[in-house]
């Protein structure tokens, strides 16, 4: 499902913009929490909630990446009447990616931004070697070298338990994706990573130029891999979205 950010206090009635968010691996909702209150005026976050956690949580963790993209787009595209972004940190990225070449064929507008943090472009791989099948004490100390995992997760045995089976299924899905062929894109592509993030490179970063007719944008900024924790990235993304506003008369 994808809903607005609660509490709504910010969120526009009839919004200009929607963005729709798409967490890491592993992740829901959580690393947005907030972002309503330091949106444009007119954008209107919506977070999506990934099968096996969250208000999900008793659905089956997904096998299939198609399948997660056919699902989040058909409870998707109900809610997209109007001009839309993508938002997607790292396994998020690949999602928001799919979903801006699906999204159109079920009667959607054409995305008007794809914004990406923490993944190089589709066609590659992520930097670095893959963990989703690494044993248990190695996989635990990879997820640590990321950040962005509460140390008392990783250290409490039952928490772990709970934890790692969502990540693990998620880096299997993003460590073995495969692009597919297709055209490229025709919104502008937005690209954030942190200098420090061991999971992209240049190279990696480059080739998101590739995935679009209407230009690519990488933006390096402190920080490792959870990069959204900087506030250079939100000022950032807000100065993205605030450009796209108004080259589209507000996206109306």
């Amino acid at each position: 499902m994808f809903e607005p950010q609660q509490p709504t206090g910010r969120a526009p009635s009839a919004p200009a913009l929607r963005l729709v968010c798409l967490p890491h691996a592993g992740g829901s909702s959580l690393p947005f929490a907030g972002w309503q209150t330091w949106m444009p005026a007119g954008v209107l976050v919506l977070m999506a909630a990934l099968p096996g956690r969250g208000e999900r949580w008793r659905e089956p963790l997904p096998r299939r990446f198609d399948d997660l993209v056919e699902d989040l787009a058909g409870r998707l595209a109900p809610r997209l009447d109007g001009p839309f972004a993508l938002f997607g940190h790292s396994f998020g990225a690949l999602l928001a990616f799919e979903l801006a070449r699906v999204l159109p064929s079920m009667g959607c507008q054409q995305p008007r931004l794809l914004a990406v943090a923490g993944r190089n472009g589709p066609a590659l791989p992520a930097a670095g070697e893959p963990m989703h099948a690494l044993p248990d004490r190695e996989f635990a100390a990879a997820i640590r070298r990321l950040g962005g995992t509460p140390g008392d997760v990783l250290d409490d045995e039952d928490l772990r338990a709970t934890f790692a089976p969502v990540v693990r299924a998620d880096l299997r899905l993003a460590e073995t994706y495969r692009r597919r062929p297709g055209p490229p894109l025709r919104c502008p592509v937005a690209v954030y990573a942190g200098v420090a993030d061991p999971l992209v490179d240049v190279g990696g970063l480059t080739a998101w130029h590739g995935e679009t007719t209407a230009g690519a944008e990488v933006s390096w900024l402190e920080g490792g891999h959870f990069v959204l924790n900087n506030p250079a990235f939100r000022a950032a993304l807000v100065g993205r979205l605030a450009r796209l506003m108004g080259a589209g008369q507000h996206c109306r």
